[in-house]
């Protein structure tokens, strides 16, 4: 059975799943990797993103990455969506990196200080973080940095320590959640609400970028206009972070943690103690990014730093030390200091604010987040916790669980959204009866739900009990014929069910609505091999490619279209292609590539091709059988024998390989084990006749 997933195909021998294209009802699910379109490197006013985020604007743009203000279609509120710009994403160690980062920024959860990371979601493998707006106050300002800027003077000094002490406040919050160190403390990582409460935002990027696998330097950022985030190589480590900002132990390349962020926070301290919008180091930029680093580490080294007032002369010094062990010991000190400071000017102590009771919604968009992020048995546990509290709720206004129930002519969605969101998870634990009671009773309070029919769709396929599942998806598409995932899905269970042509036309429909549905472009161009056409699944490969061109798995199954109709070099490119995009290129695809260059003759080189697919699975058959025909090519009639006769112990009943190796004795002379070899293969090739 195949079946529409993120890709599956059959160069590496899996199953399709479309479970694997699930999405659920909300925010969190309202979109998937597998299932929307790629994302441009800038997208303008009215673009989408998934099916649910309309672009307003661009927030922030800085060397690494993106915010942008998006409408939410669903909430009918405005958000941020924070993510990296296209030439850091095409890195995997970049990504995978960002995705460990989002899912420590999630899991810190609502906290007065913190722009909490309320949602992760992969669209066409671009991770997006979303975030609170913070909206500008009446002087256009959202960040520390704004503040500053347009006060050009000493922040008043009991308002600094407000600050101050709120910052720490949420960095303790932090590091006592897993993030031992923010990486890139700055003003424009700090907002100011328009209620003059502090947030800190922008966890993760920096650790993300530093774990990449690019070796050039990027530099955000000039000499008029003040640099950014940026990335180098320091003392033969990668660093990343803000010039002026970085911790002088980081710039030697040692491991930032809570003492890096004190001393990035100390130059924010002196900042607002200064009134100066940048860094206290003096130091003038001559065009050579490397003498400006070291120039402001010699700076940092002799603690050339111009006094500030008291009471912050002091702390400030402390925070700044060169040496780590002379700083500030941790933040919770730091903030005990700035208390104290502000208690004997104004006799006030700064009290934190509790955190509400979690809501449904809550636990519903974090157990989406966490589906997302992999950490599937966290997320049931919050879905868990959403249907409690919504039960309560439900019960509350005198209803019964699952009916369709309005407050204040509202219906009560979230007790929906978290019976889909656990569906979505429980689908991707291979779970699927109980996924699909949980669609179930999400239907029971939105029957015409487009995305949970789809995904109830997805499951019951699973399951082999296809009618239902094309059932499931007509049913999506009446509810909304725009719905091109269910398209797409549509389209791959007809091909299973031999319906070819009926199939291209949901391909056909599904990209007439979105004609950058990479996937589909995929499974069609995967469909259309398997019948042959390969001329045709090609284009589908090529418009794939153009969409995502890191998806190594359809260059792999584009090398093969090119292989059937004998264009072995080209092929050969393509599989190189995949292999340089993954260095864990799979057996098969070392063996399709060993098959390409034995077409060429080029037997040497697909021996090593066919070693390399047996160093990765020393069972493949596929491969010792090839491996034997290229050693027999060259002459190696031993070596050859020794290969398929290991690949006969694996599959015995390979016709191909006893016929090869009834030729190979032959030609050694053995006559007689020829003979028998021969026999073998026309009993298996009889039998087989028999039992079709």
């Amino acid at each position: 059975m195949r079946s529409l997933r993120s890709l599956v195909d059959s160069l590496f021998g899996e199953k399709k799943n479309p479970a694997k294209a699930i999405q659920g009802i909300k925010s969190a699910s309202l979109f998937s990797p597998s299932s929307e379109p790629e994302v441009s490197p800038v997208l303008k006013t009215g673009d989408m993103i998934g099916r649910r985020y309309e672009v307003q604007e661009i927030l922030g743009k800085g060397g690494f990455g993106l915010v942008y203000l998006v409408y939410d279609c669903e909430s009918k509120s405005l958000c941020a969506l924070k993510t990296f710009r296209d030439e850091f994403l095409a890195d995997s160690m970049v990504r995978e990196e960002f995705r460990r980062e989002a899912s420590l920024w999630i899991d810190l959860g609502e906290h007065p200080f913190i722009v909490p990371a309320r949602w992760a979601e992969e669209v066409s493998g671009r991770l997006f973080v979303e975030m609170d707006y913070i909206r500008p106050d009446s002087q256009g300002r959202i960040t520390l940095a704004d503040h500053l800027a347009v006060c050009k003077a000493p922040l008043d000094t009991d308002l600094l320590l407000k600050w101050g002490i709120q910052f720490c406040a949420g960095m303790e919050h932090a590091n006592a959640l897993g993030i031992q160190s923010h990486r890139d403390i700055k003003p424009a990582n700090i907002l100011i609400g328009r209620d003059g409460v502090l947030k800190i935002t922008d966890f993760g990027l920096a650790a993300a970028i530093e774990a990449g696998s690019e070796e050039h330097n990027a530099i955000a950022g000039s000499k008029d206009r003040g640099f950014g985030l940026s990335l180098f190589k320091s003392q033969g480590k990668r660093v990343c972070g803000t010039p002026g900002y970085i911790a002088p132990e980081v710039y030697q390349g040692k491991r930032a943690d809570v003492r890096s962020d004190i001393y990035g926070f100390g130059v924010v301290l002196w900042q607002m103690a200064a009134g100066a919008e940048s860094p206290p180091f003096k130091v003038v930029f001559t065009g050579d990014i490397d003498a400006y680093l070291e120039a402001i580490y010699c700076e940092q080294r002799a603690e050339r730093v111009d006094s500030v007032c008291e009471p912050l002369e002091t702390p400030v010094k402390k925070c700044l030390a060169f040496d780590p062990s002379d700083r500030t010991k941790d933040i919770s000190k730091l903030r005990q200091e700035l208390e104290s400071l502000l208690f004997v000017r104004t006799g006030l102590k700064i009290e934190i604010p509790k955190v509400a009771e979690q809501t449904a919604a809550f636990w519903s968009n974090k157990g989406g987040s966490l589906t997302q992020l992999g950490r599937l048995e966290e997320a049931l546990l919050c879905y868990d916790k959403a249907l409690e509290i919504d039960s309560r709720r439900v019960r509350a206004w005198g209803g019964e669980a699952g009916s369709v129930m309005y407050i204040d002519g509202v219906p009560l969605s979230e007790y929906a959204q978290a019976w889909s969101g656990k569906g979505v998870t429980l689908a991707e634990l291979d779970r699927h009866k109980e996924a699909i009671t949980c669609f179930d009773r999400a239907l029971e309070t939105d029957p015409e739900n487009e995305v949970v029919l789809s995904n109830k769709g997805a499951s019951l396929e699973i399951l082999g009990r296809l009618n239902e599942a094309l059932v499931c998806y007509d049913r999506a598409l009446e509810s909304d014929q725009e719905y091109a995932v269910a398209w797409a899905r549509k389209g791959s269970l007809l091909f299973d069910l031999k319906r070819s042509s009926e199939a291209v036309t949901c391909y056909n429909r599904a990209l007439q609505i979105d004609p950058r549905f990479g996937i589909v472009w995929a499974n069609k161009g995967i469909d259309l091999a398997a019948e042959d056409r390969n001329e045709e699944a090609i284009v589908c490969f090529k418009n794939a490619l153009e969409i995502d061109p890191r998806n190594w798995k359809v260059w792999g199954e584009n090398g093969i279209a090119l292989a059937a109709l004998g264009r072995y070099e080209e092929a050969i490119r393509s599989f190189e292609k995949a292999h340089e995009i993954n260095p864990k290129y799979p057996s098969e695809g070392w063996c399709h590539k060993g098959v390409a260059l034995a077409n060429l003759e080029r037997h040497k080189e697909a021996i090593l091709a066919y070693n390399k697919a047996l160093e990765i699975d020393p069972r493949n058959a596929v491969a010792w059988g090839n491996k034997g025909f290229s050693l027999a090519k060259l002459g190696l009639g031993d070596e050859s024998i020794l290969c398929l006769d290991r690949a006969l112990e694996i599959e015995p009943f390979a016709v191909s390989v006893w016929n090869n190796k009834a030729y190979m004795l032959l030609a050694l002379g053995r006559r007689e084990e020829a003979a028998i070899c021969r026999k073998r293969a026309v009993e298996i090739e009889a039998r087989g006749e028999r039992l079709s």
